[in-house]
């Protein structure tokens, strides 16, 4: 098919010689694919993007000719692929997506040898380590959720030095390497529902995790995490804009959270075992804290607060610092049958909000005793 720049084909299966079929083609979507594997017959010089999500695909080997051309792969959702035996054959790829590949147990030593890889999505799979991944020095965001029988990350992993966003929840990993620290670059971290409930954020944490100065967004949700938390020193990620804690059992918050200058959004929910909320930093706009069923007081410093969520905080019986806010902020308080909501430029003043919304919680927890 001379000329031919753009193909997409969906769950169709296609049978006879494929030889120069697709020669000149740059962009080849075939979702649904019925093919086992790639025919090594099929000539594809010329590909930039192939795009085969849910395919019946088993393996992606050394038998497909060389495609030095391919910057984007995609072959998310290929529930059968069970290995990827050679990328020596793939040396301008920059997108590799295996994300929700659930049988996926290896992936080649040779992807170390990609050297434009920027992303890399392993979501799902069943992966129990990786070989040479740290030679990727141009990866950008490498996801990694999911792979439930991922038990640790490699020790070089600092080598990763444009590494920018890590998303790693739902693994087996109990620990950070020390290395981490090294990812002068990482700008996102996510390490939340880890499989085992109850550990230490100062286990999960090497002390070198203090030299992420780069770090805007930090999730450590469901863990577990238990009072230990206030061993870590947080203050010291200076450039911390969103921090997610929920679903942890501390009692108290970790310790430098009032030193984070940057931060605008602290996720609390479901910490069921935290009692007081205090030291939080002036620069916060949003305060989430519901479900929170051992709180019993919270102390705000941030003047600029736009949002703050208390619902299902029974204990609840002393907020500080209202009085002090130059905005309307959208506040919740109350129980979970019945709740105030308040906007911006409501009639209302704050200490209205405040006093009706705790007597809603007080009426709720006493009709339910």
């Amino acid at each position: 098919m001379r000329y031919l720049r753009l193909l997409q084909i969906n769950a169709v299966h296609l049978t006879g010689a494929y030889r120069n079929l697709f020669d000149d083609l740059r962009w080849f979507c075939w979702p649904e694919c019925t093919l086992k594997s790639i025919p090594p017959n099929l000539r594809l010089d010329n590909l930039v993007v192939l795009e085969m999500q849910f395919s019946n695909i088993r393996k992606f080997s050394k038998e497909v000719k060389v495609l030095k051309k391919l910057q984007i792969l995609d072959l998310s959702h290929s529930v059968h692929l069970a290995k990827i035996s050679n990328f020596s054959g793939l040396p301008s790829l920059e997108r590799l997506i295996l994300g929700r590949c659930t049988s996926l147990v290896n992936v080649h030593q040779s992807i170390g040898h990609l050297k434009r890889l920027v992303f890399l999505n392993l979501e799902g799979s069943i992966l129990r380590s990786f070989h040479n991944i740290f030679n990727l020095k141009s990866l950008e965001i490498l996801n990694i959720s999911g792979c439930s029988k991922l038990g640790r990350l490699p020790d070089h992993l600092g080598n990763m030095e444009a590494l920018a966003e890590l998303v790693a929840e739902k693994t087996d990993i109990k620990q950070l390497p020390s290395s981490i620290g090294h990812l002068k670059k990482l700008a996102k971290l996510s390490l939340g529902g880890l499989e085992d409930g109850m550990q230490s954020i100062s286990s999960l944490l090497p002390a070198s995790f203090a030299g992420l100065t780069s770090l805007t967004r930090l999730v450590i949700a469901n863990c577990g995490l238990t009072e230990d938390a206030v061993c870590i020193d947080l203050g010291c990620l200076s450039s911390l804009v969103d921090l997610d804690l929920r679903g942890n059992n501390f009692f108290n918050l970790p310790a430098g959270i009032g030193r984070l200058p940057m931060l605008k959004t602290l996720w609390l929910h479901d910490c069921r075992n935290l009692r007081s909320i205090s030291e939080i930093p002036s620069s916060l706009k949003q305060l989430l804290a519901a479900n929170c069923t051992s709180l019993e007081r919270v102390s705000l410093q941030s003047k600029e607060l736009l949002g703050l969520s208390l619902l299902n905080c029974p204990k609840l019986v002393d907020i500080q610092g209202l009085e002090g806010l130059e905005s309307n902020p959208i506040i919740h308080v109350g129980g979970t049958e019945g709740y105030q909501f308040w906007e911006e430029n409501s009639s209302r003043s704050l200490w209205q909000v405040l006093s009706l919304s705790l007597s809603l919680s007080l009426f709720h927890t006493h009709t339910h005793r």
